[in-house]
């Protein structure tokens, strides 16, 4: 039987792009996986992405070829789609979407293009979109050719929308869909909930591939601490202090700064026993970092702030230090980081309004909070909450391993009608 070819794109993050299809490939015979403008491996992961797919296509249109903008302006202006996306800027913009016109032509012209490439040059069958907004999915609606379409839900692209073209191009694509993958059952209700039931039955649950580095690192400093003075001494971390760790990026959606203004309502003899630490490695922001410096000045404890880029062993050897973290992001889908850190048997202290029952449904165990006044409640009366961590490593390396996971992802495939 003839192999069919899944052309990968969307968004390029390579702590899951590379892993799951470096998993999944091996074990899919009757599929040939290739990228298109993944651009965000970067250099060091190019050699793994070579290895990992058969071809990476690279495409951008050169808006100096005249003949090309021509054609697409025709293909662009007879669309409905495309006049759509014009009457919601007005609607919002009123008279001032005049300063929209260039920038929404030159967006489809893009995808249309970037389409047109797709159809005669690539011979795609499946086409994987990971992250379906506006910026990577508009393209679908200008293929020419029938193709069997996989969409990937992330989390933050359906929990997250403030664009309404975000919600436009869904609503748009979704019908075109043969499969629709969410990584947790609450994902799929929220794209029910917003889109309606009509297409529940393409929707699959297939979770996030971890990484199984950290596993591996984990274990072998679990076994071994006497790292761990060295580490704190090279950190500027005191050893004789609780340490907490909150948020994992240096996104403002993390909620450093609420964080930052709830501490100030614990008393100083209590605050004084913690040392926090904020991983703010990406993104690159001096600006919002600077503020959660400047709101840190006034608590009455000792604080660090990551911005360098830390390798597997600095991440591992961070957690297995960290007495708590705490995660409390505006919204999430299935968090790598959260998983990692049930690794360490350590306590985690978790936002309830996160979707996360596929945690509570391996049985890991955590504290979780309603709201920050409730999470200070938390960290004053730390003695009073029981919570029994010993297993969560046990569970994590029982139900996450990459091998478990991918057999959902294989299932996916395996299901596409032949």
């Amino acid at each position: 039987m003839k192999r069919k070819n899944v052309l990968v794109t969307g968004i390029g993050q390579v702590n899951y792009i590379l892993q799951l299809y470096s998993q999944i490939g091996p074990e899919s015979p009757n599929y040939c996986f290739n990228s298109l403008n993944l651009r965000s491996f970067g250099n060091i992961h190019k050699e793994k992405a070579k290895e990992t797919f058969f071809e990476n296509f690279e495409y951008e249109f050169n808006f100096s070829n005249f003949i090309h903008i021509i054609q697409s302006l025709w293909g662009v202006s007879t669309d409905r789609y495309f006049w759509k996306h014009h009457r919601i800027i007005f609607s919002e913009k009123g008279l001032r979407f005049l300063s929209r016109i260039i920038p929404v032509f030159k967006e489809h012209i893009k995808a249309y293009q970037l389409a047109k490439f797709i159809d005669e040059k690539t011979a795609t069958d499946v086409i994987h979109l990971h992250f379906p907004k506006q910026e990577y999915a508009l393209f679908i609606n200008y293929l020419k050719k029938e193709y069997q379409i996989i969409l990937t839900y992330w989390g933050s692209d359906i929990f997250r929308i403030n664009n309404r073209m975000d919600h436009e191009i869904q609503e748009h694509i979704i019908p075109l869909s043969t499969f629709i993958t969410v990584a947790t059952p609450e994902i799929k209700f929220a794209l029910i909930t917003r889109y309606g039931s009509g297409f529940e039955d393409k929707i699959k649950i297939a979770r996030f591939i971890n990484d199984w580095s950290f596993y591996e690192l984990a274990d072998k400093f679990m076994q071994d601490s006497s790292w761990e003075s060295a580490y704190l001494k090279k950190n500027e971390i005191p050893e004789n202090k609780k340490i907490i760790l909150f948020g994992h990026n240096a996104f403002k959606e993390n909620n450093h700064l609420k964080f930052l203004d709830s501490l100030k309502l614990i008393p100083s003899e209590i605050m004084e026993g913690f040392h926090i630490i904020f991983p703010l490695t990406y993104p690159a922001d001096d600006d919002y970092v600077k503020n959660i410096e400047h709101y840190a000045k006034d608590i009455p404890t000792t604080f660090s702030c990551l911005t360098e880029f830390m390798d597997w062993e600095d991440m591992v050897k961070l957690k297995l230090v960290s007495n708590i973290y705490i995660h409390a992001p505006i919204t999430d889908g299935l968090s790598a980081f959260l998983t990692e850190f049930f690794y360490t048997n350590n306590l985690a202290i978790v936002g309830s309004w996160l979707p996360y029952k596929t945690f509570l449904k391996y049985n890991i165990k955590y504290l979780e909070f309603d709201n920050f006044d409730e999470l200070i409640a938390i960290l004053q009366n730390l003695s009073n909450y029981s919570v029994n961590t010993s297993l969560n490593k046990d569970i994590v390396e029982e139900n996450f391993k990459s091998s478990i996971i991918a057999k959902e992802w294989l299932k996916v495939f395996n299901e596409l009608p032949k």
